[in-house]
């Protein structure tokens, strides 16, 4: 069993996808959890590793997934494998959204294309 506190989470800055809180990224924990709050467009990317889970709780987003144009809506999740590109391109003003990562995500693990 591992607990993870609040008062342990931490702000992240990703070249990718800008301000994020990491609310678990632990060794020994085979995935990571970071919430985006008012997430806005992205930079295309990739991910060499991780597959890449986002969770839409409040809001919407329209993202581009290999060339494919996808909308969401609260509570809709969409699964990346490593390797497909993706970017957010339009969001609403507020969203939420949690981004989990397996294995968990690492800067080098991302690339732009």
């Amino acid at each position: 069993m591992k607990i993870i506190k609040s008062d342990g989470y931490k702000e992240i800055n990703s070249n990718t996808c800008g301000r994020l809180v990491e609310l678990c990224n632990n060794p020994g924990v085979p995935i990571s959890i970071t919430k985006a709050i008012n997430l806005k467009p992205t930079t295309e990317h990739a991910h060499k590793k991780s597959t890449e889970i986002y969770w839409l709780l409040s809001g919407t987003l329209e993202m581009v997934v290999e060339k494919e144009n996808i909308k969401l809506n609260e509570g809709d999740i969409i699964v990346m494998s490593p390797g497909e590109f993706h970017k957010v391109t339009k969001a609403s003003e507020e969203n939420v959204v949690v981004v989990l990562s397996t294995p968990p995500w690492s800067p080098t693990d991302e690339f732009i294309k």
